[in-house]
């Protein structure tokens, strides 16, 4: 996927890749810890929806976006086919590291979301991250 900018420091979407998923659930497990005291069930969780992403067959079809930054991991977003509603996608994990917050990252991931729902087919998208 093409480069976009932010602030100056170009940002890729791209799928993820060995060992992403892991360090995503790592990594929010931490941020939403500091910031807002979720616990290990929160952690717990993350891993499940994680786990079924992956699990889940490619059709209907849904997708993860990693968001990097000169190098770095600084958001994801995935989309999935929205359990037992036909041609309804979901919204999950949307997630914005604190130092690329207010950069707009997090609406060109959703803005992603919403092209690949449409693009493939769903007639709406539900939130639930």
């Amino acid at each position: 996927m093409e480069a976009t900018s932010l602030d100056a420091a170009p940002v890729l979407l791209r799928p993820h890749r060995i060992g992403e998923l892991g360090w995503l659930i790592h990594r929010q497990g931490l941020l939403y810890n500091q910031q807002f005291g979720w616990n290990i069930e929160f952690e717990a969780l993350i891993a499940r929806l994680y786990g079924d992403y992956e699990q889940a067959p490619a059709t209907p079809p849904k997708a993860l976006w990693i968001a990097e930054r000169q190098n770095a991991v600084v958001g994801s977003i995935f989309v999935t086919p929205s359990e037992g509603r036909l041609g309804i996608a979901q919204l999950r994990m949307l997630y914005v590291e604190p130092e690329a917050r207010g950069l707009g990252l997090g609406r060109m991931l959703v803005d992603q979301s919403v092209s690949f729902a449409r693009d493939n087919g769903y007639k709406r998208m539900r939130l639930w991250t």
